[in-house]
């Protein structure tokens, strides 16, 4: 299929924006182009015939989140942390197609993560800091084991003035119980769990040894934690 005619078919994909911090709803998406993920501001989809690339789909409202990430894509230009901006049209943008699992994926399925994956994305922080942008919103699902490397997507915070500090916290739970658990399958609930109780904190943050307790506890609430 040309290449006029996929973009003719991501013309067509249909999202519905979500109030708060929920997905965007996808309610048409036209064959073939199948969905590759599905984020707050966007779908991100592919082409069968275009394995190496994915469309980013902004869902109406999204403009500014849109024009943003545009932005931080020139800027980072090509980097081994980023995925590259190949191109864009109204309302979407054509990014290299990243593969590997999640952060996330890794700790619900047991993959363990090397440690010199959490160095790599400092490294990228740094990196994105030279190119005059803040590195916001690094969590476990935006963060990809790839061939034993990190791989970051999802850039659309990092025009935005502050610090978060999510990646702060999870380097710090890393060093110290990641290898208490290393290998071993953690429950999807208690993972969503230890999230909702940090956007519950604020700004009033736990320190590392409650966020020890409540997440054993929580671990200790169901027999699924084993290998």
């Amino acid at each position: 299929m040309s290449w006029e005619q996929i973009t003719s078919l991501v013309n067509r994909i249909d999202l519905e924006s979500s109030p708060g911090n929920h997905p965007v709803v996808p309610r048409m998406v036209p064959e073939p182009l199948e969905i590759v993920g599905v984020g707050t501001d966007a779908a991100v989809v592919r082409h069968p015939d275009r394995w190496d690339t994915v469309f980013k789909v902004y869902a109406p409202g999204r403009e500014q989140a849109w024009a943003d990430e545009q932005k931080v894509y020139k800027r980072l230009g090509e980097s081994p942390w980023f995925p590259v901006m190949k191109g864009g049209g109204p309302g979407f943008l054509v990014l290299s197609h990243e593969k590997g699992p999640t952060l996330y994926d890794c700790l619900t399925e047991g993959i363990p993560i090397p440690s010199g994956v959490v160095d790599e994305v400092e490294e990228a922080r740094r990196f994105v800091r030279e190119k005059g942008l803040n590195p916001r919103d690094i969590h476990l699902k935006n963060v990809l084991l790839q061939n034993g490397h990190a791989k970051l997507v999802d850039v659309s915070e990092y025009l935005k003035p502050g610090e978060d500090g999510r990646w702060d916290y999870l380097v710090q739970a890393y060093h110290r119980f990641y290898p208490l658990i290393r290998g071993k399958r953690i429950p999807e609930d208690v993972l969503e769990g230890i999230k909702q109780t940090y956007r519950e904190c604020g700004n009033h943050p736990l320190s590392m040894v409650e966020w020890k307790r409540r997440f054993f506890t929580l671990l200790s609430q169901t027999d699924h934690s084993s290998p």
